[in-house]
């Protein structure tokens, strides 16, 4: 346990921090959804490896990640999604929203994660 939540270890180096169970949608996805700029300083290409290993290790789960914000990562950020993801990962960049278009979006969809 960690400050009340369990970490839940997979086969790497990476860990995976969850309030129990992963909180899965009706539909059948896990749901993440980041924001910030897209500069190294953010290391989102360590999330990005954390959501390759985990859909590699578990085929039957469909993993949706949409990040939220600009930057210059893009285009590296989707060439090791291709590379790393299992078949059912995916990423879609929104590019920057406002606080509350964010607020809203957050609101409507079921998330498992947010960072």
């Amino acid at each position: 346990m960690f400050g009340g939540w369990q970490v839940l270890e997979i086969p790497s180096p990476f860990h995976f921090v969850s309030g129990g169970q992963l909180d899965i949608a009706s539909d059948g996805a896990l749901r993440i959804v980041s924001c910030s700029l897209q500069s190294p300083v953010k290391r989102l290409d360590l999330l990005l490896e954390g959501v390759a290993v985990l859909s590699r290790t578990r085929r039957d789960l469909r993993i949706e990640w949409t990040h939220f914000g600009g930057g210059t990562q893009r285009p590296e950020l989707e060439r090791l999604a291709r590379e790393r993801f299992g078949p059912s990962a995916t990423i879609h960049f929104s590019g920057h929203e406002t606080p509350d278009a964010l607020y809203r979006r957050y609101g409507s969809h079921p998330l498992a994660v947010v960072c």
